[in-house]
């Protein structure tokens, strides 16, 4: 099976739990699975090694988990050459107000250039 990183910044914890969730997921299909909290980066970690790569961000005032923006475009080149997703969360993902959701739909605009996925889905909490 592949092998997995699954990287998250969180400001109060629930990026972590979602992280932590799907590596439960991905470990129960048979996959290997390194899940990183973007704030305790192991200096050896070579992103090279993993087959896929998920991203996770929480939003704060609009805006990515800054180390996780800073991750992505330090790592642009092989984030655009690996197969890649991109979670975030936010309380206007969460809300059943068309217009809040549209607005959160547009955060991941913010990532650095060639990161922008191709489907934004909101996911009730």
């Amino acid at each position: 099976m592949a092998s997995i990183l699954v990287l998250f910044g969180t400001g109060e914890g629930q990026t972590a739990k979602v992280a932590a969730r799907i590596e439960d997921t991905l470990l129960g299909r048979g996959h290997d699975v390194t899940t990183v909290d973007v704030e305790s980066l192991p200096a050896d970690l070579d992103i090279e090694t993993f087959d896929a790569i998920l991203v996770g961000s929480s939003i704060h005032i609009g805006k990515h988990h800054e180390a996780v923006r800073e991750f992505v475009d330090s790592n642009n080149e092989i984030l655009n050459v690996r197969p890649t997703g991109f979670f975030q969360l936010s309380l206007s993902s969460a809300v059943d107000e068309p217009e809040q959701q549209a607005e959160a739909a547009q955060y991941v605009g913010q990532l650095p250039r060639g990161q922008a996925p191709r489907l934004v889905s909101g996911l009730p909490l």
